[in-house]
């Protein structure tokens, strides 16, 4: 089996500067992501590609490896067709990485895993971090990103002690 060439058009989508916008790097991120969930892909490339983007991620320069890798380490690979066993605590290190350079999923993300955890401190910080990033005053998607953000206070701060 050809390995090497699967891992070279990955790096190839995940790359920066190949299409410089954010919009672009979420279109590669999101057919990625699909094709590493694919349970008609061979689970043996897509863990050697776990393997080579573990190794991208080390250095912290490319978030969009960091949040990649943390969604698949969230999955469960019982409901899903992940190529990790799920591993919470990678999870939020890995997204942690991603949201500090930016990333607003990984923010959003993170509000959901420690909303589930129990964790409603953790979960309020993350929501208002991404509610007050992701928010553009006039912009269309304020309803959507707006009602997110505050599901996921409402529910934590409702755990909050009196």
């Amino acid at each position: 089996m050809r390995i090497v060439p699967v891992i070279i058009a990955v790096a190839a989508l995940l790359l920066p500067g190949m299409a410089g916008a954010e919009d672009a790097a979420a279109m590669r991120e999101a057919r990625l992501a699909r094709w590493m969930l694919d349970p008609e892909a061979p689970i043996e490339q897509r863990r050697a590609i776990v393997g080579e983007l573990e190794a991208i991620a080390k250095d912290d320069s490319e978030r969009n490896v960091l949040y990649l890798l943390g969604s698949l380490y969230r999955q469960n690979p019982a409901d899903s067709s992940s190529p990790v066993a799920q591993d919470l605590d990678r999870a939020r290190e890995l997204l942690s990485r991603a949201a500090l350079h930016g990333h607003l999923l990984a923010m959003a993300k993170l509000s959901t895993i420690e909303l589930q955890a129990g964790n409603h401190f953790e979960a309020n910080t993350w929501a208002q971090l991404y509610g007050h990033y992701v928010l553009d005053p006039g912009g269309d998607e304020i309803a959507a990103h707006g009602n997110f953000a505050a599901m996921v206070l409402s529910k934590a701060i409702e755990k909050f002690p009196e």
